[in-house]
């Protein structure tokens, strides 16, 4: 059986290896396009409005674009129209937000122990993110000298 520390060891061999941050990070230009995005005009005025999705053009796509072949992009789309017209059958409408992964203000996605990652994140996210950031740090910090004896 493998002591604390040796698990602990065995189990953080790679960290330093998942964070790839470039010289330039973060970059002001991103910065910048985040804070005032360039947002074209459009023509489309009070005409618009939501619809069902044209799903034999999305499988068409889904075989131009991916690669997929007709039966996966078929498959594919038939359970996106299937799960769509059940929720209707059901009175229900998803969110936007069922379709991809969110975090909220005070949720990390990381513990960052570098300073200068840290210090770089920080930048961007403000003061409560630094705080955030820096809590976890220690608490990541304090777990590992709890091992590391």
């Amino acid at each position: 059986a493998m002591s604390p520390r040796e698990r602990f060891e065995a189990t953080h061999t790679t960290e330093r290896t998942k964070w790839l941050v470039p010289d330039e990070f973060p970059s002001l230009a991103v910065v910048e396009a985040y804070r005032r995005p360039t947002v074209a005009a459009s023509d489309v005025g009070d005409t618009f409005e939501w619809r069902e999705p044209d799903f034999d053009a999305l499988r068409a796509f889904a075989v131009r674009r991916f690669g997929w072949s007709e039966e996966d992009a078929a498959r594919q789309i038939d359970d996106v129209r299937g799960a769509r017209a059940a929720a209707a059958a059901a009175g229900r409408q998803s969110r936007i937000t069922a379709h991809f992964t969110t975090y909220d203000a005070t949720a990390r996605a990381a513990k960052i122990l570098s300073k200068r990652v840290r210090a770089a994140v920080a930048a961007t996210g403000g003061e409560a993110a630094a705080a955030a950031m820096s809590a976890a740090a220690d608490e990541a910090k304090g777990f590992a000298e709890r091992y590391a004896t």
